[in-house]
């Protein structure tokens, strides 16, 4: 194989196999550090596929091609390449007459020990499944919305993931972490396709940069994996096993979180950054005081002290103060768009509900369990 590309487009379509291929990839599994490049004959650009066996990603980079051919090569080795030239030098990437892999950019020669291409695993595909489609822009959002409250690694594998539900009239995606849910939702063209999954956490971070470009994404449900495609991109993931909770008897009914009260969205955030200084790294808890037209944050601690911080915010409703994990807040309040969040409570002991009031594209809340006072 001999094929020559520009640092820039190769750098940026091997950012994707980079992040997807396994960091638990030994000397004796270097397959799932590698990705494998397909010059086709006849064709202008070349074929880019990686794995870690939960996720594949399949990609294309204009080419020219002077011999066809596969290689298998280190991912993250090669995108290092790429990346540090210029964006409109040429690189290219052939086999030399000893069978090793050379890599030379202007004045820059590199040798690389390449991997048996037979040794590749299969990669899935869509067998035929009817395809719907959702704007990349709103699947991104939707799914960095509810990314933070994925469980990674916990051996109960309907926490790992995201439930991602497809209805005639909108998508919804919801993770929890059994402390805290968090539910957006969209609505989308009415296309009749109906789809239930548990999407991995990983594929959820994926979505973002793998769509970045816009347009619409094409997904669909096999057997085994879910499938989201866009251009010459294809994300493939592994369905995440088990069932997810029941979700819907989490949210608190409307009216039963009947003490409310709306607040600035960064004012907000930078008063409990602040008021976290004075927790510990063991406990990152805060209490939110909601009285007389404000809503005064604290926290104390006997290793660092205490702090307190009051936001204005409208309220005549009865006092009432709950202690909620600090970062459970800021993730949600880094997530929300719009200038005003609602905080919606029933006492110190029930779930307390944060809401995105803000007109916007999506719709988005958070359940949060409250720590005892």
């Amino acid at each position: 194989m001999d094929v020559t590309m520009k640092c820039g487009a190769l750098a940026k379509e091997l950012a994707f196999a980079a992040n997807v291929v396994s960091r638990k990839a030994t000397a004796t599994n270097p397959v799932l550090a590698s990705v494998l490049i397909d010059a086709e004959p006849m064709t202008m650009a070349v074929k880019l596929s990686a794995t870690d066996l939960d996720l594949a990603v399949r990609s294309s980079c204009v080419a020219a091609i002077a011999t066809p051919g596969r290689i298998l090569i280190p991912a993250k080795r090669l995108h290092e390449m790429a990346r540090l030239f210029p964006a409109e030098t040429d690189l290219r990437v052939f086999a030399d007459a000893r069978g090793a892999v050379r890599v030379t950019c202007e004045k820059y020669d590199s040798r690389l020990a390449g991997f048996a291409v037979a040794d590749f695993p299969a990669l899935p595909a869509p067998n035929g499944e009817t395809p719907s489609t959702l704007a990349a822009a709103t699947l991104a959002a939707l799914a960095a919305k509810v990314a933070f409250a994925v469980v990674e690694g916990d051996q109960r594998y309907y926490l790992a993931g995201a439930r991602m539900e497809l209805t005639p009239g909108g998508v919804r995606f919801v993770a929890t972490d059994s402390h805290r849910l968090a539910i957006a939702a969209a609505a989308r063209p009415d296309d009749g396709v109906e789809i239930a999954a548990l999407v991995p956490g990983r594929a959820l971070r994926e979505l973002k940069p793998m769509f970045e470009s816009g347009g619409d994404v094409a997904f669909a449900l096999g057997e085994k994996h879910l499938f989201f495609s866009a251009g010459q991109r294809l994300l493939a993931a592994t369905l995440a096993a088990g069932e997810f909770p029941k979700y819907d008897r989490i949210v608190p009914r409307p009216g039963v979180n009947d003490k409310r009260v709306v607040v600035n969205r960064e004012r907000f955030a930078l008063a409990i950054k602040r008021v976290q200084l004075a927790t510990t790294e063991t406990s990152r808890n805060v209490v939110f005081t909601i009285d007389g037209g404000a809503v005064l944050v604290s926290a104390a601690s006997q290793e660092v002290g205490d702090a307190s911080e009051r936001v204005e915010a409208p309220y005549d409703g009865p006092k009432t103060t709950v202690r909620l994990n600090a970062q459970y807040v800021l993730d949600f309040l880094e997530a929300a768009d719009g200038t005003e969040i609602a905080i919606e409570v029933k006492d110190d002991v029930s779930p307390v509900l944060l809401r995105q009031v803000d007109e916007t594209a999506t719709d988005y809340l958070n359940v949060v369990m409250p720590v005892a006072l």
